[in-house]
């Protein structure tokens, strides 16, 4: 019997040493045109079918609007951190529900899984976090997104919310290929591959995990990475600050 690869990802030395905060923030700025020409037209498609438009096809396009709006964000916060010169500078904390953070994460990978057959679950309590919920929604997307990526068609995802004594958590457990010992130890650098492929041959640029992996350290948690070896699948829980957090007692 293989026995439970288990890891908490810390930090590795700073990547992108030679990239200053000014090649940083022309890009994010330069992305800005391409963005708004996305929205643009995203916007005309909804205007011209208006009312008539098959239901999926309305869905399809405001998702898409709510993806451009976070990828501003994202971008907006680029901006920012090139101005400050420091991430902490846009962190800006709100309670949040956890539910509806996993809500969001799984809206932007739903089209994928449902292209492969792969079915979303989410159990768990609600939970109120004082956190900045748009940079957690953006290390629950990574996680779920990779999880989609590595999982076998007509496969499952479960996102899990909890709490103990610790922390609360959100932990995303898949049943795809699983972990080796190497792939554990080489987690959270950047551009790193994992020995699994995904399974529809998506692309895979290797910073999911470090993305995630240094949003949850700006929050003051941490990611824990298990498995129970190769094709046993593998579960990546994100935990934050139990101080942080509490239970709405609201069950879904």
């Amino acid at each position: 019997m293989t026995s439970r690869l288990e890891l908490t990802v810390k930090p590795p030395a700073p990547p992108f040493a030679n990239v200053s905060h000014a090649e940083i923030t022309m890009a994010a700025h330069d992305l800005r045109n391409p963005l708004s020409c996305l929205v643009l037209t995203l916007e005309l498609i909804e205007a011209r079918t208006g009312e008539t438009a098959p239901d999926e096809l309305r869905k399809i396009v405001q998702r898409g609007l709510r993806a451009a709006d976070r990828m501003y964000g994202m971008i907006q916060r680029l901006l920012d951190n090139g101005r400050s010169k420091s991430a902490s500078a846009t962190i800006k904390t709100a309670p949040a529900d956890l539910t509806k953070v996993v809500g969001d994460a799984i809206e932007h990978s739903q089209l994928n899984a449902q292209k492969k057959g792969i079915r979303i679950h989410v159990s768990g309590p609600g939970i109120l976090t004082d956190v900045d919920d748009d940079l957690l929604v953006e290390a629950v997307d990574n996680l779920i997104s990779n999880a989609v990526k590595f999982s076998p068609f007509d496969g499952e995802v479960s996102c899990r919310i909890g709490q103990d004594a610790r922390s609360a958590f959100i932990q995303v457990t898949d049943h795809g290929k699983g972990l080796t010992r190497h792939d554990l130890a080489e987690l959270g650098k950047p551009f790193q591959q994992l020995s699994a492929k995904p399974s529809a041959g998506e692309k895979s640029s290797g910073l999911g995990l470090w993305s995630a992996r240094r949003i949850i350290n700006s929050l003051g948690g941490e990611l824990v990475a298990k498995s129970n070896g190769v094709k046993k699948g593998a579960a990546f829980m994100l935990r934050l600050p139990v101080a942080s957090t509490r239970a709405r007692g609201i069950a879904h």
